[in-house]
């Protein structure tokens, strides 16, 4: 069984932050061979009912939507754990948000069509716009951010996201969020994304052998 052949829809209106959401002290789980959709077309609300907002454990803007949700609030690790052979597409903010989970791996997955622009990724049921996603009028096409692959915190150490490819997303294609440390982003292709592959206050990373194609901000940035 691979891609496209087990689909996990999400519900309209999604009511949660995340299809699939670790979110207590678990080891080595592994997601492998299947789709997940988030209808982001269909969605109402640029920002779910439960949002999960933890200030200074989390990027609370990449926690709103989610394919596959790392966080454990209530402890300091959880993983690691494999994402391998899935394709994860049309989400309000993010593909795969590891937010307190060290070591986890992204590895041959297809994530593509995330977040909500309305020039190029237009979600025509929101009713209302993630006020953050504009950053203060910076961005007005923008509805919801959108990321593919994001590392975020101090917690999410160790992450590996190889052999990927990421494409035609609203804001950052990978990204290792400060300060996530030690991560390791190699051999990905990133297409149409606002910025292809961030370190924003990462530390002690390698990005090498990526191919980055189309990003109308920024290519690879630190």
């Amino acid at each position: 069984v691979g891609i496209g052949q087990t689909i996990f829809e999400a519900p309209v209106p999604i009511m949660k932050p995340a299809i699939f959401w670790i979110a207590y002290p678990r080891t080595s789980t592994t997601f492998r061979n299947f789709t997940i959709d988030g209808r982001r077309q269909e969605q109402p609300y640029a920002i779910t009912p439960y949002v999960v907002t933890i200030p200074g454990l989390f990027n609370n803007n990449l926690s709103k939507h989610t394919g596959i949700q790392v966080s454990n609030p209530w402890a300091t690790d959880t993983g690691p754990g494999l994402v391998e052979n899935v394709e994860i597409k049309n989400m309000l903010t993010t593909g795969v948000g590891v937010f307190l989970g060290r070591n986890w791996i992204i590895r041959n997955s297809f994530i593509h069509d995330s977040g909500c622009v309305t020039d190029r990724l237009p979600c025509p049921a929101l009713t209302n716009v993630d006020p953050g996603a504009t950053q203060g009028g910076l961005y007005p096409t923008w509805q919801t951010s959108g990321f593919g692959i994001v590392f975020d915190g101090p917690l999410s150490s160790g992450g590996e996201a190889y052999n990927n490819t990421v494409e035609n997303i609203g804001k950052i294609g990978i990204e290792a969020y400060g300060p996530s440390d030690n991560f390791h982003f190699y051999n990905n292709t990133v297409r149409t994304s606002f910025a292809g592959i961030v370190s924003n206050g990462g530390s002690y990373g390698v990005i090498e052998n990526n191919v980055i194609e189309d990003s109308p901000g920024l290519g690879l940035t630190c």
